[in-house]
């Protein structure tokens, strides 16, 4: 395959351009579902598609911690619900972090020998240079995982707008999340007696993703 060329194409998905040719547009370039299905040119952009390709990835992530209703109006909604909680439990966790804890450099120590003059390497194993190389940021991984989070629930409420599920309803399933994962914390913390800790926080999060597994 030619260095460049997406591994999934709209053409692979059925859309053509008007000449009857297969599109080598990216799948879902230009729209909520990039990687999947036609591209904006071709009809991956109308609402009820972005709706449905959007529900469908939700449903194949792993995300969402369970089984969706089957009509993507109520499961867009869903999908809201559950990654709002998401955000929620991950801002709480970032909110928790020194500021020094968001980001750390990443260094890489390397050891050498000694260069002489002209070039070569010194023979002498005593003589050994190191050297330290600093690399990208290393993020947090709660900051990561609330970035993540964010971005999926600004792919769901977009896709749910422009599919006609009114505004008020969007917004309602946004912040249904929010006394739940607080009354948690407080919970927990009242328990131990202590703010919560990175371990404490990473055992909430999986009770959470287990409550969502639960068919209720």
């Amino acid at each position: 395959m030619p260095k460049g060329h997406p591994s999934v194409t709209c053409g692979d998905e059925g859309g053509k351009s008007k000449a009857g040719k297969p599109c080598g547009r990216a799948a879902g370039a230009g729209t909520l579902h990039n990687g999947k299905g036609r591209c904006s040119r071709h009809g991956g952009s109308l609402p009820g598609v972005q709706l449905a390709a959007v529900v469908e990835e939700a449903r194949d992530s792993g995300l969402m911690g369970g089984p969706l209703p089957v009509a993507p109006g109520q499961a867009i909604l869903e999908c809201i619900a559950r990654t709002n909680t998401q955000v929620m439990y991950w801002t709480g966790v970032v909110e928790q972090l020194e500021a020094q804890e968001l980001a750390k450099p990443t260094a890489t120590v390397t050891r050498r020998p000694r260069r002489l003059t002209g070039g070569a390497d010194d023979p002498d194993p005593k003589h050994i240079v190191v050297e330290t190389t600093l690399g990208p940021a290393d993020i947090h991984y709660a900051l990561k995982a609330k970035t993540q989070a964010e971005d999926r629930l600004v792919t769901y409420s977009k896709a749910a707008l422009q599919a006609g599920v009114e505004d008020r309803m969007v917004k309602l399933a946004e912040f249904q999340a929010l006394p739940f994962v607080e009354l948690l914390r407080f919970i927990e913390e009242k328990r131990l007696g202590r703010e919560l800790t990175d371990e404490d926080n990473r055992q909430l999060h999986a009770a959470l993703e287990e409550f969502n597994t639960i068919d209720k």
